[in-house]
């Protein structure tokens, strides 16, 4: 071979290895220099260096990389992950930043920017890399636990080492998941909670439920009772009483039950809560009928009944104390009419504080509104490959419906719930639309039937009893509220009193009708 060809090539493979050298070699001086820049403030002319080689190679991980470190120490989290779904979109990723960690990083940002749907499919894309990723695992169970998508919470929560676990509200949403599910071992997650953080409120009293569940009603007692003396705002203070008296009840302590439950009215009273004023008052009127004060009781008695004449509960209990005064029954035994006073009493705790407490108390609701299950199975695994696939839920196409096709999809609502459209009453859109139904086959069972746009609202006793006149008004024999909404404590004592009569369809019951009805 010709001496001058060999030099030749040798040149040129050196001017391109040293072209490559220089190249590369200068873009990395570049990316680190940008950073420096960025870490002193000077965000312009870090972005102005980035962007430079961004033009020669906008594919680039690393550079990719660069950019999205930058938005991110500058606070723009959305121009961040911005650049970290480029990295996502190519596949392509680095040393110092894996598949993992970028997913999790853009779950992460999404979740602060309340972009709660984007955050989900992140993370069960960073649990698809790694299922054994705690970040993943954690905060995709915290999230399902908001929706009240207790079962799929509860499949990531079977994944997660409990000895690994030092933050307490994961194991009060453990608690939760367990109480919610019936498993009966919700004591132990709370009681995990308590011995983490003794000083939370809610842990106390979390697991202070938990022990009066579980009988042990004078542990329960000690442990909430000091809270007594470190809250001020009336609500809580309320709530911490009303368990206070059912625990003194329960061990038949009826002289402190009636002390918590005096304290219990001075609250009602001054915040002028009627429901719970005439509740507390008829919880008096026990306590005193058990220690045979039947002239103290009365009093009590008269106010709850002049103020929830539709309360069978309070009825049955004035009916008791009049059979007491005439003679017809003897204290504590089972009245001609059928009550017991005892048994009333031992009702209490459960009535009052349900296994649906647990939820309400611990904080874990979440007001963003996820689409879980349009991207994950009942096992937990995607049915969707990209979040562009992901479409509305049944319950926002619904309430995103107007005009004739809201209309026709109402009525085909009440068809499906067993009645035929008798007339509409008058509505604004906008909020939804209300009938009189006829059941069918029986011309004179009436329904007074309210449909709503709603999406995941609370709803008051206020408008159950509005809707109690309004049946009545039409002499219908039932009322039915179809929509995305939860029931304020004073909402589910209404419909405790008034049931049967009203029927509320929300929920997973709500998407199950939507998803017959609309195609």
């Amino acid at each position: 071979m010709n001496i001058y060809i060999v030099i030749a090539v040798i040149v040129a493979v050196g001017i391109l290895i040293g072209l490559y050298i220089a190249f590369f070699g200068t873009k990395s001086n570049q990316t680190e220099k940008a950073l420096a820049l960025a870490a002193m403030g000077n965000f312009l002319d870090a972005k102005g260096i980035v962007r430079d080689l961004f033009e020669l190679n906008p594919d680039d991980p690393n550079i990719l990389f660069t950019f999205a470190k930058i938005y991110g120490m500058e606070n723009d989290f959305a121009s961040e992950v911005n650049y970290l779904e480029k990295i996502k979109a190519n596949g392509r990723y680095g040393k110092n930043f894996s598949a993992l960690t970028v997913n999790n990083r853009i779950g992460n940002i999404y979740y602060q920017l309340d972009m709660s749907d984007q955050a989900f499919f992140a993370y069960i894309d960073a649990l698809n890399i790694d299922p054994t990723n705690m970040e993943a695992l954690m905060r995709l169970s915290f999230m399902a636990v908001g929706q009240k998508d207790f079962e799929i919470a509860s499949k990531f929560m079977m994944q997660i080492p409990d000895e690994e676990v030092r933050l307490s509200s994961y194991f009060v949403a453990k608690g939760v998941v367990s109480a919610m599910l019936n498993r009966d071992n919700d004591f132990e997650f709370f009681e995990k909670a308590y011995n983490l953080d003794s000083k939370s409120l809610v842990n106390i009293f979390l697991y202070a439920l938990s022990l009066g569940r579980n009988r042990k009603y004078n542990e329960a007692i000690n442990l909430i009772k000091p809270c007594l003396d470190q809250v001020s705002e009336d609500l809580i203070r309320f709530t911490i009483l009303q368990f206070l008296m059912v625990m003194s009840s329960s061990i038949s302590d009826y002289e402190n039950a009636q002390q918590y439950t005096k304290k219990s009215i001075e609250i009602c009273k001054r915040n002028e809560w009627e429901l719970e004023l005439s509740e507390c008052n008829s919880f008096y009127g026990m306590f005193c009928l058990m220690q045979n004060q039947i002239e103290e009781s009365a009093e009590y008695l008269i106010e709850a009944e002049a103020a929830r004449v539709d309360d069978s509960e309070i009825m049955n209990l004035a009916q008791y104390k009049a059979d007491l005064e005439d003679g017809s029954t003897q204290a504590g035994k089972t009245s001609a009419r059928g009550y017991n006073l005892k048994h009333a009493i031992k009702e209490l705790p459960d009535r009052i504080f349900s296994k649906e407490r647990y939820f309400e108390i611990s904080g874990l609701k979440s007001s963003e509104v996820i689409n879980i299950r349009g991207m994950i199975n009942g096992e937990g695994k995607k049915i969707i490959s990209k979040f562009s696939q992901l479409t509305a839920d049944k319950i926002s196409k619904f309430n995103q419906l107007k005009g004739n096709q809201f209309k026709n999809v109402c009525t085909k609502i009440i068809t499906e719930i067993g009645y035929k459209v008798k007339r509409e009453l008058p509505a604004l859109e906008t909020e939804g639309a209300n009938y009189i139904g006829m059941k069918k086959g029986e011309d004179n069972s009436l329904a007074v039937i309210r449909i709503r746009k709603w999406k995941n609202i609370t709803l008051s006793d206020v408008f159950l009893s509005e809707l109690i006149s309004a049946i009545t008004d039409v002499s219908a024999e039932k009322g039915y509220i179809i929509g995305d909404a939860e029931l304020t404590p004073g909402a589910k004592k209404v419909m405790k009193t008034n049931q049967g009569i009203i029927t509320l369809i929300n929920g997973k019951e709500l998407e199950a009708l939507l998803n017959k009805i609309l195609k």
